[in-house]
């Protein structure tokens, strides 16, 4: 294994657990960061070069667009719960075949919501009271 791959790898079974934890969930502090910076862009340009109520629209399909995002987030925490599973069995065999499936999972599922939000959009607009 080269000395590069194994810098980047954490052993959550050895150790002392506190900083491996931390390691761990930065990557989702960071994406939940930008997610939460990618609304602030979208109310700021709103707010410079539209109007008031251009702002209010994106506040108020904020919650449905997290109900997406956290659709995903909880598929890739199942997967990763799966993948840990596996990994702590010694069974590669099965970890390749978890992330292809979850790869796979989440393609299908989010070629769905394109769908059904190109399809659906007004609709939800609509009983949202937008």
């Amino acid at each position: 294994m080269s000395q590069a791959k194994r810098q980047l790898e954490v052993n959550m079974t050895e150790g002392a657990i506190f900083s491996k934890i931390v390691k761990f969930s930065l990557p989702l502090i960071f994406s939940n960061v930008l997610q939460l910076l990618f609304n602030v862009m979208d109310v700021l340009t709103l707010g410079i070069f539209v109007s008031d109520g251009a702002v209010a629209a994106v506040g108020a399909t904020s919650a449905l667009i997290n109900l997406i995002v956290g659709l995903f987030v909880g598929l890739s925490v199942g997967a990763n719960y799966m993948v840990a599973d596996y990994l702590g069995k010694n069974d590669s065999e099965r970890v390749k075949k978890t992330i292809g499936m979850s790869m796979i999972i989440s393609l299908v599922v989010g070629v769905f919501l394109l769908i059904v939000g190109v399809i659906f959009s007004r609709t939800f607009l609509v009983l949202m009271d937008c």
